[in-house]
């Protein structure tokens, strides 16, 4: 089976890929998977039922997964960064003698 994905038009300033990839996403790539063929029929039967194409199934799925692995990767960057700098609980801190008064 020879399945085509092609790029969609940009989306809106707002479309959190638009960046991912660049500021324009007009370049279209074809591609030929191979899939059993049972999980063929399934898939284009969701598609069937979301009224949309396999193609356009299968390129948002991945779309999602981009975009959930470039979330992962700043969060991951965010809470390195968090973890390598000094972490204050607050309060002040005591001196050696006002810790070992009795």
């Amino acid at each position: 089976m020879r399945l085509e994905l092609v790029g969609r038009t940009p989306r809106s300033a707002a479309d959190p890929l638009v960046g991912l990839v660049g500021s324009k996403r007009t370049m279209k790539q074809k591609i030929t998977i191979t899939l059993d063929k049972q999980l063929l029929k399934k898939a284009r039967a969701l598609a069937a039922q979301r009224n949309t194409s396999l193609g356009t199934l299968l390129s948002n799925e991945l779309e999602k997964l981009v975009e959930q692995e470039t979330e992962y990767e700043q969060a991951k960057t965010r809470a390195l960064a968090l973890l390598s700098s000094p972490f204050r609980l607050g309060g002040k801190i005591a001196n050696r003698e006002s810790l070992h008064d009795r």
